[in-house]
Protein backbone atom coordinates (compact mmCIF):
# COMPACT_ATOMS: atom_id res chain seq x y z
CA UNK A 1 0.00 0.00 0.00
CA UNK A 2 1.58 3.49 -0.73
CA UNK A 3 1.05 5.94 1.71
CA UNK A 4 2.81 9.43 2.07
CA UNK A 5 6.39 7.74 4.12
CA UNK A 6 9.93 7.52 3.37
CA UNK A 7 10.87 6.83 0.36
CA UNK A 8 7.33 6.31 -1.07
CA UNK A 9 6.74 9.97 -0.71
CA UNK A 10 10.61 10.91 -2.20
CA UNK A 11 8.98 9.23 -5.12
CA UNK A 12 5.80 11.15 -5.65
CA UNK A 13 7.19 14.49 -4.91
CA UNK A 14 9.10 14.20 -7.92
CA UNK A 15 6.13 13.70 -10.56
CA UNK A 16 3.37 15.04 -7.83
CA UNK A 17 1.95 17.58 -6.06
CA UNK A 18 -0.65 15.88 -4.65
CA UNK A 19 -1.95 12.26 -3.20
CA UNK A 20 -5.63 11.16 -3.01
CA UNK A 21 -6.43 8.15 -1.70
CA UNK A 22 -10.00 6.35 -1.61
CA UNK A 23 -9.52 4.27 1.09
CA UNK A 24 -6.39 4.22 3.15
CA UNK A 25 -6.26 0.85 5.50
CA UNK A 26 -2.80 1.97 7.95
CA UNK A 27 -3.22 2.88 11.44
CA UNK A 28 -1.00 5.83 11.54
CA UNK A 29 -0.69 8.31 8.34
CA UNK A 30 3.12 9.06 8.14
CA UNK A 31 4.26 12.58 6.84
CA UNK A 32 8.26 12.79 6.60
CA UNK A 33 9.73 16.83 6.77
CA UNK A 34 10.93 16.50 3.30
CA UNK A 35 7.52 15.39 2.36
CA UNK A 36 6.89 17.99 -1.18
CA UNK A 37 3.17 17.13 -1.73
CA UNK A 38 1.10 20.06 -1.27
CA UNK A 39 -2.41 18.69 -0.99
CA UNK A 40 -3.02 15.24 1.15
CA UNK A 41 -6.62 14.24 0.35
CA UNK A 42 -8.28 10.22 2.28
CA UNK A 43 -11.54 9.71 1.28
CA UNK A 44 -11.77 7.44 4.06
CA UNK A 45 -8.95 6.03 6.96
CA UNK A 46 -11.76 3.54 8.86
CA UNK A 47 -8.67 2.62 10.76
CA UNK A 48 -6.68 5.83 11.44
CA UNK A 49 -5.89 6.31 14.71
CA UNK A 50 -2.93 9.09 14.29
CA UNK A 51 -1.09 11.55 12.16
CA UNK A 52 2.33 11.41 12.62
CA UNK A 53 4.94 14.51 10.85
CA UNK A 54 8.21 13.92 11.32
CA UNK A 55 9.92 17.21 11.57
CA UNK A 56 9.53 20.33 10.39
CA UNK A 57 7.41 20.45 7.17
CA UNK A 58 7.13 23.73 4.96
CA UNK A 59 5.66 22.21 2.13
CA UNK A 60 2.17 20.79 2.42
CA UNK A 61 -0.80 23.25 2.53
CA UNK A 62 -3.83 21.42 2.95
CA UNK A 63 -4.29 17.84 5.02
CA UNK A 64 -7.94 16.35 4.32
CA UNK A 65 -9.00 13.16 5.89
CA UNK A 66 -12.39 11.67 6.60
CA UNK A 67 -13.91 8.97 8.31
CA UNK A 68 -10.91 8.48 10.79
CA UNK A 69 -11.01 6.61 14.33
CA UNK A 70 -9.02 9.18 16.21
CA UNK A 71 -9.97 11.22 19.20
CA UNK A 72 -7.73 14.10 19.00
CA UNK A 73 -6.10 15.88 16.99
CA UNK A 74 -2.08 14.60 17.20
CA UNK A 75 0.29 17.32 18.44
CA UNK A 76 2.57 16.72 15.70
CA UNK A 77 0.42 18.50 13.48
CA UNK A 78 2.24 21.66 14.48
CA UNK A 79 5.32 21.03 12.74
CA UNK A 80 3.29 21.54 9.09
CA UNK A 81 4.36 25.05 9.26
CA UNK A 82 2.74 26.16 6.07
CA UNK A 83 -0.59 24.34 6.19
CA UNK A 84 -3.44 26.45 5.23
CA UNK A 85 -6.71 24.02 5.67
CA UNK A 86 -7.10 20.93 8.26
CA UNK A 87 -9.91 19.09 7.94
CA UNK A 88 -10.74 15.73 9.89
CA UNK A 89 -14.43 15.43 9.63
CA UNK A 90 -17.04 12.31 10.01
CA UNK A 91 -15.01 10.62 12.35
CA UNK A 92 -14.90 9.95 16.07
CA UNK A 93 -12.42 13.15 17.81
CA UNK A 94 -14.82 13.62 21.61
CA UNK A 95 -12.29 16.88 22.31
CA UNK A 96 -10.88 19.80 20.48
CA UNK A 97 -7.41 21.10 22.20
CA UNK A 98 -5.51 24.29 20.31
CA UNK A 99 -2.20 23.00 21.25
CA UNK A 100 -1.58 21.13 18.37
CA UNK A 101 -2.51 23.92 15.84
CA UNK A 102 0.11 26.66 17.69
CA UNK A 103 2.66 28.06 15.59
CA UNK A 104 0.87 27.41 12.32
CA UNK A 105 0.31 30.96 11.28
CA UNK A 106 -0.76 30.31 8.15
CA UNK A 107 -3.68 28.11 9.08
CA UNK A 108 -7.14 29.61 8.15
CA UNK A 109 -10.02 26.90 7.62
CA UNK A 110 -10.37 23.80 10.07
CA UNK A 111 -13.44 21.47 9.26
CA UNK A 112 -14.27 19.06 12.20
CA UNK A 113 -17.87 18.42 11.10
CA UNK A 114 -19.56 15.02 12.18
CA UNK A 115 -17.47 14.35 14.69
CA UNK A 116 -18.19 12.82 18.40
CA UNK A 117 -17.19 16.24 19.81
CA UNK A 118 -18.35 17.10 23.13
CA UNK A 119 -15.64 19.19 24.64
CA UNK A 120 -13.91 22.63 23.57
CA UNK A 121 -10.73 22.61 25.87
CA UNK A 122 -10.13 26.13 26.92
CA UNK A 123 -6.41 27.37 26.66
CA UNK A 124 -4.32 29.01 29.05
CA UNK A 125 -1.31 30.33 27.01
CA UNK A 126 -1.96 33.99 27.22
CA UNK A 127 0.60 34.32 24.37
CA UNK A 128 -1.34 32.00 22.25
CA UNK A 129 -2.66 33.40 19.31
CA UNK A 130 -4.85 31.41 16.26
CA UNK A 131 -4.82 32.13 12.61
CA UNK A 132 -8.46 30.26 11.89
CA UNK A 133 -10.91 32.65 10.17
CA UNK A 134 -13.02 29.85 9.16
CA UNK A 135 -13.88 27.09 11.67
CA UNK A 136 -16.48 24.60 11.54
CA UNK A 137 -17.83 22.83 14.30
CA UNK A 138 -21.31 21.46 13.05
CA UNK A 139 -22.89 18.53 13.39
CA UNK A 140 -20.67 17.34 16.61
CA UNK A 141 -22.31 16.58 20.40
CA UNK A 142 -21.63 19.76 21.93
CA UNK A 143 -23.53 20.96 24.75
CA UNK A 144 -21.59 23.37 26.62
CA UNK A 145 -19.21 26.22 25.29
CA UNK A 146 -17.10 28.28 27.65
CA UNK A 147 -16.44 31.54 25.48
CA UNK A 148 -12.91 32.05 26.49
CA UNK A 149 -11.96 28.89 24.12
CA UNK A 150 -11.98 31.78 21.48
CA UNK A 151 -9.81 34.21 22.58
CA UNK A 152 -7.03 33.03 21.03
CA UNK A 153 -9.02 33.83 17.71
CA UNK A 154 -7.86 36.84 16.68
CA UNK A 155 -9.20 36.71 12.64
CA UNK A 156 -12.28 34.66 13.38
CA UNK A 157 -15.02 34.99 11.16
CA UNK A 158 -17.32 32.67 10.28
CA UNK A 159 -18.12 29.84 13.06
CA UNK A 160 -20.46 26.71 12.09
CA UNK A 161 -22.15 25.31 15.19
CA UNK A 162 -25.27 24.01 13.58
CA UNK A 163 -26.86 20.83 14.54
CA UNK A 164 -25.30 20.21 18.20
CA UNK A 165 -26.93 19.65 21.39
CA UNK A 166 -26.40 23.59 23.31
CA UNK A 167 -28.32 23.67 26.14
CA UNK A 168 -25.25 26.66 27.37
CA UNK A 169 -22.82 29.51 26.06
CA UNK A 170 -21.02 31.10 28.92
CA UNK A 171 -18.71 34.41 27.97
CA UNK A 172 -17.35 36.57 30.42
CA UNK A 173 -15.64 39.73 28.21
CA UNK A 174 -16.52 42.61 30.20
CA UNK A 175 -14.14 44.98 28.26
CA UNK A 176 -15.83 44.61 24.88
CA UNK A 177 -18.21 46.87 22.73
CA UNK A 178 -20.86 44.89 21.58
CA UNK A 179 -23.78 46.76 21.59
CA UNK A 180 -26.27 44.94 20.06
CA UNK A 181 -27.04 41.33 19.12
CA UNK A 182 -28.95 39.41 16.22
CA UNK A 183 -30.78 36.45 16.80
CA UNK A 184 -32.23 35.66 14.21
CA UNK A 185 -29.58 33.25 12.65
CA UNK A 186 -29.27 31.38 15.88
CA UNK A 187 -30.08 27.63 15.60
CA UNK A 188 -30.04 26.59 18.96
CA UNK A 189 -33.04 24.42 19.83
CA UNK A 190 -31.71 22.69 23.27
CA UNK A 191 -29.68 26.12 24.65
CA UNK A 192 -31.14 26.59 27.91
CA UNK A 193 -29.55 30.02 29.01
CA UNK A 194 -28.07 32.86 27.92
CA UNK A 195 -25.95 35.03 30.58
CA UNK A 196 -25.12 38.43 28.70
CA UNK A 197 -24.14 40.23 31.98
CA UNK A 198 -21.65 43.26 32.14
CA UNK A 199 -21.95 44.05 28.70
CA UNK A 200 -22.68 47.27 26.69
CA UNK A 201 -25.67 45.77 24.98
CA UNK A 202 -28.72 48.36 24.02
CA UNK A 203 -30.62 45.91 22.06
CA UNK A 204 -31.61 42.15 22.07
CA UNK A 205 -32.99 41.60 18.55
CA UNK A 206 -35.78 38.89 17.30
CA UNK A 207 -34.73 36.84 20.60
CA UNK A 208 -38.56 35.46 21.45
CA UNK A 209 -38.97 32.36 19.84
CA UNK A 210 -35.72 31.27 19.09
CA UNK A 211 -34.60 29.82 22.06
CA UNK A 212 -38.04 27.39 22.73
CA UNK A 213 -36.12 25.86 25.63
CA UNK A 214 -34.03 29.03 27.13
CA UNK A 215 -35.03 29.31 31.08
CA UNK A 216 -32.47 31.16 32.67
CA UNK A 217 -31.84 35.04 30.77
CA UNK A 218 -29.09 37.35 32.89
CA UNK A 219 -28.70 40.50 31.45
CA UNK A 220 -27.41 42.44 34.37
CA UNK A 221 -25.82 45.31 34.04
CA UNK A 222 -26.16 45.66 30.89
CA UNK A 223 -27.10 49.08 28.86
CA UNK A 224 -30.55 47.57 27.77
CA UNK A 225 -33.03 50.34 28.42
CA UNK A 226 -36.46 48.90 27.57
CA UNK A 227 -37.31 45.24 27.71
CA UNK A 228 -40.69 44.13 26.82
CA UNK A 229 -41.52 41.25 28.16
CA UNK A 230 -44.97 40.39 26.43
CA UNK A 231 -43.61 41.75 22.95
CA UNK A 232 -40.99 41.26 20.49
CA UNK A 233 -38.44 40.11 23.39
CA UNK A 234 -39.97 37.90 25.44
CA UNK A 235 -42.93 35.77 24.57
CA UNK A 236 -45.42 34.80 26.56
CA UNK A 237 -44.41 31.35 25.63
CA UNK A 238 -40.69 31.22 26.58
CA UNK A 239 -40.00 28.66 29.44
CA UNK A 240 -38.97 31.06 31.45
CA UNK A 241 -37.41 30.11 35.10
CA UNK A 242 -34.98 33.40 36.07
CA UNK A 243 -34.92 36.94 34.27
CA UNK A 244 -32.29 38.69 35.66
CA UNK A 245 -32.63 42.71 34.76
CA UNK A 246 -31.02 44.29 38.00
CA UNK A 247 -28.52 47.16 37.32
CA UNK A 248 -29.37 48.87 33.70
CA UNK A 249 -30.51 51.76 33.18
CA UNK A 250 -33.88 53.19 34.49
CA UNK A 251 -34.79 54.97 30.89
CA UNK A 252 -38.23 53.31 29.68
CA UNK A 253 -40.51 50.26 30.09
CA UNK A 254 -43.54 49.38 28.52
CA UNK A 255 -46.78 50.38 30.14
CA UNK A 256 -49.43 48.54 31.72
CA UNK A 257 -47.39 45.04 31.43
CA UNK A 258 -48.82 41.48 31.90
CA UNK A 259 -46.29 38.63 32.57
CA UNK A 260 -48.04 35.47 32.25
CA UNK A 261 -45.34 33.24 32.19
CA UNK A 262 -46.34 29.52 33.95
CA UNK A 263 -42.59 28.78 34.67
CA UNK A 264 -41.48 31.39 36.15
CA UNK A 265 -39.89 30.67 39.06
CA UNK A 266 -38.06 34.04 40.14
CA UNK A 267 -37.18 37.42 38.72
CA UNK A 268 -34.24 39.35 40.21
CA UNK A 269 -34.88 42.94 39.76
CA UNK A 270 -33.27 46.51 40.61
CA UNK A 271 -34.14 50.15 40.15
CA UNK A 272 -34.31 49.42 36.46
CA UNK A 273 -37.93 47.93 37.02
CA UNK A 274 -39.15 49.68 40.21
CA UNK A 275 -38.58 53.34 39.38
CA UNK A 276 -41.39 56.10 39.32
CA UNK A 277 -41.87 55.99 35.79
CA UNK A 278 -44.40 58.67 34.83
CA UNK A 279 -46.59 56.39 32.68
CA UNK A 280 -45.76 53.46 34.43
CA UNK A 281 -49.48 52.69 36.02
CA UNK A 282 -50.13 48.82 36.15
CA UNK A 283 -47.85 45.07 36.39
CA UNK A 284 -49.38 42.31 35.91
CA UNK A 285 -46.93 39.34 37.15
CA UNK A 286 -50.13 36.62 37.65
CA UNK A 287 -50.09 33.45 36.67
CA UNK A 288 -46.83 32.25 38.10
CA UNK A 289 -45.25 29.89 40.38
CA UNK A 290 -43.14 32.99 41.83
CA UNK A 291 -40.88 31.01 44.75
CA UNK A 292 -39.24 33.99 45.24
CA UNK A 293 -38.28 37.95 44.07
CA UNK A 294 -35.49 39.74 44.48
CA UNK A 295 -34.96 43.51 44.91
CA UNK A 296 -32.83 46.56 45.59
CA UNK A 297 -32.72 46.80 49.43
CA UNK A 298 -33.52 50.46 48.37
CA UNK A 299 -36.82 50.03 46.82
CA UNK A 300 -39.65 50.06 49.17
CA UNK A 301 -42.21 47.61 47.66
CA UNK A 302 -45.27 48.65 49.67
CA UNK A 303 -44.69 53.00 47.75
CA UNK A 304 -44.48 51.52 44.46
CA UNK A 305 -46.30 54.05 42.00
CA UNK A 306 -48.02 51.96 40.72
CA UNK A 307 -50.34 48.64 40.86
CA UNK A 308 -48.37 45.15 41.13
CA UNK A 309 -50.59 42.15 40.82
CA UNK A 310 -49.58 38.98 41.50
CA UNK A 311 -52.45 36.45 41.58
CA UNK A 312 -55.75 35.95 39.91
Amino acid sequence: MLYPDGEVTRMLSRVTSEATYKVYYEKALRIPADCHLELILVFAAPRLQTIKVYGINNVLKRLLVSNIKMRKIPTTIRYLQQLQDLSLENGVLDSFSLKPLKGIRSLTFVNLRSNKLRRLQVCKDPNLIISIERLELAENLLEYIDMEFFTPFKWLKELRLELNQLKQITANKPNNFLTSIDFSLWDMPALHAIDLSRNPLKRLINLSNKFPKLNYLNILRTDIRCLSINGSNISENDLLDVLNTAGNPSTTCPTNSSFPHPFLQGIIIDMWFFTPFKRFRDLDLSNNIFKKIIANKSVALLLLPFNLKFFN
